[in-house]
C-alpha cells in the first residue's frame, strides 16, 4: 500500500549520544499526530487557489512595494531555512521569532530531566538570529503598529485576525487551516519529513534530520521560496 508507505504511525528515538542519548522529548513522541494532520497542497490569492509561480509573484510584488513591514519568523525552521532568510529577506522587515506551538492544556511544562518550556525544535536557533516577539497578546500589538503594511507569516502559532486590519499578510503553512483563505497570499511549505537539514536544541548541540518522503506537489521548501521572493518581480520562479 503506497499510501501507508507514506504515513508515520508512530515516532521512537535513534540513540544519539552526543544529542539525546535513548531519551526523545514529549514534542518528539507527539510528531506522528503533529504531521499527519491534513495538508495544505495548494497556493492561494486571497483564499481562491493558483500556480504556486503566481503565489510567489504576487508576494515578491508585495514585498517589493509594502511599508513598513514585519516577519513573524518560525521557530520549527531549519537552520538552513532561518540562515536562508536572513540571507535574502530579512533586511527588509523587521522580525521577530514567535512561538509554533505552546504547551496545550495538561502538559508538563519542564522538568529537571528532559522537558523544556520551549516546545519549538528550533527556538533557540531562531532567537540567535531574530528578537523573540514580546509575549502575546500585548506583545503582538507593540511589534506589529498599526501603520505595518505587510506582515509575514512563517508558521503557525499566529491567529491572522489579530494582525493590524490594513496589512497585506503572506502566509507560509504547511497545514489545513481557515487562516490560510484570509492572506492575501497563502503559500504551502513543505515539512521535515520532506527534506533534510539541521536543528540546534537548548543545550546549543546541533543534530541532523533528513527527507523521509517527496514533498507533494505544489508544496515548496521554505529556503528556495525565499531566493524567489528576494529577486524582483518577473525575475524567476520556484
Amino acid at each position: 500500500d503506497a499510501e501507508r508507505n507514506r504515513r508515520i504511525e508512530r515516532v521512537t528515538p535513534r540513540e544519539n549520544a552526543a544529542i539525546n542519548g535513548p531519551w526523545i522529548c514529549n514534542t518528539g513522541r507527539d510528531l506522528a499526530r503533529t504531521l499527519e494532520r491534513p495538508r495544505a497542497l495548494h497556493a492561494m490569492l486571497k483564499g481562491q487557489p493558483v500556480s504556486l509561480e503566481r503565489a510567489v509573484d504576487a508576494a515578491r510584488t508585495l514585498i517589493a512595494n509594502a511599508g513598513p513591514a514585519v516577519a513573524l519568523v518560525s521557530s520549527w525552521a531549519s537552520n538552513e531555512e532561518l540562515a536562508a532568510f536572513a540571507r535574502t529577506l530579512s533586511a527588509r522587515f523587521s522580525c521577530y521569532v514567535k512561538a509554533d506551538r505552546w504547551a496545550q492544556a495538561g502538559e508538563i511544562i519542564e522538568d529537571a530531566l528532559l522537558i523544556h518550556s520551549d516546545k519549538n525544535p528550533n527556538g533557540a536557533a531562531a532567537r540567535a538570529l531574530f528578537a523573540p516577539l514580546p509575549l502575546l497578546p500585548a506583545g503582538l500589538h507593540a511589534a506589529l503598529p498599526e501603520e505595518t503594511a505587510l506582515v509575514l507569516v512563517w508558521g503557525e502559532g499566529c491567529d491572522l485576525t489579530r494582525l493590524p486590519p490594513k496589512a497585506a499578510v503572506i502566509y507560509l503553512n504547511s497545514w489545513q487551516h481557515s487562516d490560510n483563505a484570509r492572506a492575501d497570499v497563502f503559500i504551502a511549505t513543505s515539512v521535515m519529513t520532506e527534506r533534510g537539514g539541521h536543528y540546534t536544541n537548548v543545550d546549543g548541540l546541533v543534530g541532523a534530520f533528513t527527507a523521509c518522503f517527496p514533498k507533494p506537489a505544489g508544496v515548496v521548501d521554505a529556503s528556495a521560496l525565499f531566493d524567489a521572493l528576494a529577486l524582483a518581480p518577473q525575475e524567476a520562479s520556484v
